[in-house]
């Protein structure tokens, strides 16, 4: 396999994608944000091909989803949220947030407690799994999915200007101020949109120049730097910068993903859950000695805890979750004849 194609893979991505949260929780850099934007576009386009291929059909077919999509976030979330609070209890490092209060997924981004530091994120994908049946119910595709297509990238714009409203009059976070991208990942998935090399190239040196541009006008720096002031929400900015890669995305969710590409999915998922907790004892125990060199170090063990926690925890969990999902899809009949 070549260098090329291993970095193209549907599995890398999600990883480094994941790195980029990383890298955005230890420098001024607000690069994380965008990627969670374009993780929202890779959940619309997966979870919609899974439904539709999965549980479209058969009896029970919306609660097996639930619980499927259920199974798949809160149980690793709730590992590593345990082993983080005991950790801290044992190295004495106090947090608000890090507490077993914070289990529960459902309405944490607006109560503010994030204890992992990515924790808002999980309750808006929750959030999505919930509504994701109503959304496809509401919207007919036809044969040439145009009509589709526009049904529902209409209800994601009314929905959005409805969420924000909620979000920055009252701070109620919803799926609602997220949902054009979720529904681009849901079109992608309904249209299967396979673009040329050409469209693909182009669609990420876009993006890449946007990056760039941002960072060189005076307008838009302020949108790559934490705690600036602008005069709109980041998320708006970081929305629309990961738009410009739909070309990009949906060439990349239809490549080949080997089993070693898909281990590196997987672990995206735990890296993306355990890093904020390590940067946070990482600075509290060697930023005095190390310098700038703690952070090398908190990478090095957030990858390194990340791999452990996924074949230690999300791997048996994941077997034990399409067991569940297995027995929930046979039918009572033939579960009374197995």
């Amino acid at each position: 396999m070549s260098v090329h194609c291993f970095v193209t893979r549907p599995g890398f991505f999600r990883l480094l994608l994941a790195s980029a949260v990383v890298v955005s929780h230890l420098s001024n850099l607000e690069i994380g944000r965008p990627a969670v934007m374009i993780f929202f576009i890779l959940s619309g386009y997966w979870v919609t091909r899974m439904f539709d291929t999965k549980y479209a059909t058969g009896s029970h077919r919306i609660r097996t989803f639930y619980a499927s999509r259920l199974l798949r976030i809160w149980p690793v979330y709730a590992c590593v949220l345990v082993l983080a609070v005991i950790t801290f209890a044992a190295l004495n490092i106090s947090s608000q947030s890090l507490s077993l209060s914070n289990l529960t997924l459902i309405g944490l981004a607006s109560t503010g407690g994030d204890p992992l530091g990515v924790s808002w994120s999980l309750d808006i994908e929750l959030q999505f799994y919930l509504l994701l049946p109503i959304f496809l119910g509401l919207v007919v595709w036809s044969e040439q999915h145009r009509f589709g297509t526009l049904k529902l990238a209409g209800l994601a714009i009314a929905a959005f200007f409805w969420g924000w409203f909620l979000q920055l009059e009252f701070g109620i976070w919803t799926v609602l101020s997220y949902l054009p991208l979720f529904a681009a990942g849901m079109i992608l998935a309904r249209l299967e949109y396979l673009p040329t090399t050409r469209t693909t190239l182009l669609s990420g040196l876009v993006f890449l120049a946007v990056g760039v541009l941002a960072t060189l006008l005076p307008f838009t720096e302020d949108y790559l730097l934490k705690d600036s002031v602008t005069p709109f929400p980041e998320d708006w900015f970081g929305m629309l910068w990961a738009l410009t890669l739909l070309p990009f995305i949906a060439w990349n969710v239809q490549q080949e993903s080997p089993p070693l590409d898909r281990h590196l999915g997987n672990i995206s998922y735990t890296l993306y859950l355990v890093h904020w907790p390590i940067i946070l004892i990482a600075q509290s125990f060697l930023t005095s000695q190390m310098g700038h060199m703690w952070k090398v170090i908190a990478i090095l063990v957030s990858f390194t805890v990340a791999v452990l926690i996924y074949l230690a925890c999300d791997m048996p969990l994941e077997r034990l979750r399409r067991q569940i999902i297995r027995h929930l899809q046979i039918k009572p009949a033939e579960r009374a004849l197995a």
